[in-house]
């Protein structure tokens, strides 16, 4: 994977050594689609070349958090416990990057990203809360286990990107962009390997969704001149 990784990134830059292209920074917040989220921070950098009419590849680098309560209930119902895990991971990505720009200006882009996080830092609290009887006698009350399970936040995840971006000019070559994605996780943020051993309902993935704003700058760019015999870009 590293080894692919450094190739993309070392054609990249040979093609960029003559093509036009665009680098830039961003920042914003992301939230996980599953359970209980808090908006966290999110920092990164892009670049990209152009490779043909209205196509660019590159690459892109960011840190994004996942902050979130997880309330399981499932094991309740059939007088088990019930679970309150909290999770708070930190990581940061290396994604090869294809963009898709529209319009003469290319305001408008669309774009694909795909690669490995890895994680920065990370915590997890898992309470169960458990019925029992503290002595003979007396009614049913709760018990607490409360518990660090942090050896089950996965160490590396795989997370696919895809958004749009918005670029409003504000200097020659210069934008503030603008910029929505969705962050596709196939894998898992936890899993269950200690603690409460065998119980799958701690298992916990999640997409996420972010909101950034930006600025880059271009650089051997000119606009896309139409096309006469069709009368488009």
């Amino acid at each position: 994977m590293k080894s692919t990784l450094l190739s993309i990134i070392a054609a990249v830059l040979a093609i960029g050594a003559k093509a036009q292209g665009i680098y830039g920074f961003y920042g914003g917040v992301s939230a996980t689609t599953t359970y209980t989220s808090k908006a966290s921070p999110k920092v990164g950098t892009t670049y990209v070349v152009g490779v043909a009419t209205h196509v660019y590849l590159g690459g892109t680098m960011f840190t994004e958090n996942y902050d979130l309560t997880n309330y399981d209930n499932h094991f309740a119902q059939f007088g088990g416990p019930a679970y309150t895990i909290t999770h708070n991971t930190t990581y940061l990505y290396a994604a090869p990057k294809i963009e898709v720009a529209i319009g003469h200006q290319e305001y408008f882009r669309f774009f694909l990203n795909g690669g490995p996080g890895f994680l920065l830092s990370g915590s997890q609290l898992i309470t169960a809360d458990r019925p029992y009887n503290p002595y003979a006698g007396a009614h049913s009350g709760l018990g607490y286990d409360t518990a660090y399970t942090n050896g089950n936040i996965t160490t590396k995840l795989f997370r696919i990107g895809l958004g749009a971006t918005q670029h409003v000019p504000i200097f020659r070559n210069w934008d503030v962009t603008f910029t929505e994605e969705l962050g596709l996780l196939p894998g898992w943020l936890s899993k269950n390997t200690q603690g409460y051993n065998g119980d799958a309902a701690m298992n916990m993935r999640s997409n996420s969704i972010s909101v950034m704003v930006g600025i880059s700058h271009r650089y051997r760019w000119e606009p896309i001149k139409p096309r006469r015999t069709w009368g488009g870009y």
